[in-house]
């Protein structure tokens, strides 16, 4: 998104022209410090959550793989709890 966005679409919209004020336009201000503490702190609770849930599935035995070994087979319990698993991390 990045790539096409960057590289293709804004190039094509530098020469057309504005419609209304340009002064009404939003200011990208620079990120105060305790949003930049925030973003730090939600972004040390998710990669610890992600290392959790790797811990906890990395091991054979683990209660995450199914009955063959395997984390990426349909029945085994992480592939079954995608879904809230992955609400669980982005909620935390």
């Amino acid at each position: 998104g990045w790539y096409i966005t960057d590289k293709i679409i804004e190039p094509r919209l530098q020469n057309t022209p504005l419609d209304g004020n340009s002064e009404d336009l939003p200011v990208f201000e620079d990120a105060r410090s305790d949003e930049k503490r925030a973003f730090f702190i939600a972004s040390s609770v998710m990669i610890a959550g992600i290392a959790l849930l790797a811990y906890v599935s990395a091991p054979v035995d683990s209660a995450m793989r199914s009955s063959d070994g395997s984390l990426t087979n349909f029945r085994s319990p992480l592939m079954q709890s995608i879904v809230p698993l992955i609400f669980l991390l982005f909620w935390i």
